[in-house]
């Protein structure tokens, strides 16, 4: 939870609100590299003063955090529980974005809907999720590139009849990514930052991704996942440790492992029940009643019975 947050659940606490914390996206279950900081403490502190608010204190997450914390899953319930905060603040709720993914697990399709980009035919279809690795200070740019350069020769590695589709994250620029790669991207290939990412996943036959949690939805809808392991950033949540998805160090091994999702029967069966093992766990019950058990907890919240 960041420094923003910490400060909005600090002032509600000095007025007398309670809050609530909705897991959204993955936790980290291991330490991941902080990014930097541009901003001294010591400016920030200063800054809010004159607002008359005050700077939370860094303790250990939970000590000074939210009421109550929502997460998807029980592994996540049980990590926080190891990290200090009472289990009587932590409820299982699921996340109700997935509520969506319900029905399309009952193989429900979703409309493609108007942003959704023309996908080719008769080609099997590769999803690469990125994110905006340098804004974040996730890598250098060499790093970056190499993620790049990775996927798309682990996608050429696999010739003729596989179509790359390159998905980017909101905070990415669609243009000035495209003129960055420059070759490195094929024209023939889909590059696309608007289009529905739940569609895409929908017609993808596999998911290629450094840290998203579009895995988590990928592996909710029943599509192989490979994660790139290029070391710039640990698995967040054991993702391939549980079997749930596979890893690649190099372009080389990620063409390998394509091939094994897409061509492998009984890899694709090992994936699947691994799949349905590891769901419950990091993704929650997908019963389409997140929402539901959310207002719950607000409704208990506001009514002080919580």
């Amino acid at each position: 939870m960041g420094i923003l947050e910490r400060l909005f659940i600090a002032e509600a606490r000095r007025l007398g609100i309670p809050s609530l914390l909705v897991q959204d996206g993955v936790i980290a279950l291991r330490p991941m590299p902080a990014p930097p900081v541009s901003l001294p403490r010591s400016v920030a502190r200063a800054a809010l003063t004159l607002l008359g608010l005050r700077l939370p204190d860094p303790k250990p997450y939970g000590q000074n955090g939210a009421d109550r914390i929502a997460v998807m899953g029980d592994a996540v319930a049980s990590w926080l529980a190891g990290q200090g905060v009472p289990a009587e603040r932590i409820t299982v709720t699921g996340q109700p974005r997935y509520d969506a993914l319900h029905a399309m697990r009952q193989a429900t399709a979703p409309d493609e809907g108007p942003d959704a980009p023309n996908l080719p035919e008769g080609e099997r279809i590769v999803l690469f999720c990125s994110q905006p690795y340098l804004r974040y200070n996730v890598c250098g740019e060499a790093e970056a590139r190499s993620i790049w350069r990775t996927v798309a020769d682990g996608v050429r590695g696999l010739g003729a009849g596989h179509h790359l589709v390159a998905k980017l994250h909101p905070a990415e620029d669609l243009q000035q990514t495209r003129r960055w790669l420059g070759d490195d991207f094929s024209p023939e290939w889909t590059m696309t930052r608007d289009a529905d990412v739940m569609s895409l996943l929908w017609r993808a036959d596999v998911l290629v991704t450094l840290i998203s949690s579009t895995a988590l939805e990928a592996i909710a809808l029943g599509k192989p996942v490979v994660l790139l392991d290029l070391g710039i950033m640990p698995e967040p949540i054991p993702y391939s440790e549980t079997g749930a998805a596979l890893r690649a160090q190099s372009a080389q091994e990620l063409t390998r492992r394509l091939r094994e999702v897409l061509q492998d029967g009984d890899a694709r069966q090992r994936l699947a029940r691994a799949r349905e093992a590891f769901l419950p766990a990091y993704a929650g019950p997908l019963d389409g009643k997140a929402a539901l058990r959310v207002a719950r907890e607000i409704h208990a919240l506001a009514v002080g019975d919580a």
